[in-house]
């Protein structure tokens, strides 16, 4: 049995199947290298600086001596003091905290983060053993290097997602 082809009056050129449009590869390619690369450093900073704080500091406690809430620009941010107590001695009181003082978006928030650093409240903090009165950091967030290689892979994966869509070429076969 042979079959006929007909013709189409209103032809138009076949259709590929599947696929990207040729415009949204590459767009999705670059944004992905973006994401992946700013995520990467990102995740590479902080890991870097917890891995610096670990090795350079000791674990001790801070007692806050005292709380507020700055403005800074369109945000809000934590201004804490607190001193390390060390072997019952007491040093004076330091304004550092995180690898940058915690930042919000609505004051509400902010107000809402500080209630947990009530003055003569006890955290856990690092300090230089040799300079206990000079360098030490009020911990507010949890130094979690897990979270951070996790977003580390991540980032890394979506960047070489992204770059093998930038080099990926074009299918030029085209199905009839």
């Amino acid at each position: 049995m042979s079959r006929r082809r007909t013709k189409r009056s209103n032809a138009s050129p076949p259709r590929k199947r599947g696929g990207f449009a040729p415009w949204l590869r590459p767009i999705t390619g670059l944004l992905l290298v973006i994401i992946g690369v700013v995520g990467a450093a990102a995740s590479v900073n902080s890991l870097a600086w917890q891995i610096q704080t670990r090795w350079s500091y000791s674990a001790g406690t801070c007692r806050v001596v005292s709380a507020r809430v700055v403005q800074v620009g369109h945000g809000y941010e934590l201004d804490i003091a607190h001193q390390v107590e060390v072997d019952g001695r007491a040093y004076r009181p330091t304004r550092n905290t995180d690898q940058s003082p915690p930042a919000y978006a609505s004051r509400a928030e902010a107000e809402a983060a500080l209630a947990s650093f009530s003055i003569g409240s006890v955290h856990r903090c690092w300090y230089d053993a040799q300079h206990p009165d000079l360098h030490s950091l009020l911990i507010h967030r949890d130094m979690d290097p897990w979270t951070q290689s996790g977003v580390l892979v991540v980032s890394l994966v979506a960047a070489v997602a992204g770059a093998g869509l930038l080099l990926m070429k074009r299918n030029s076969r085209s199905v009839n």
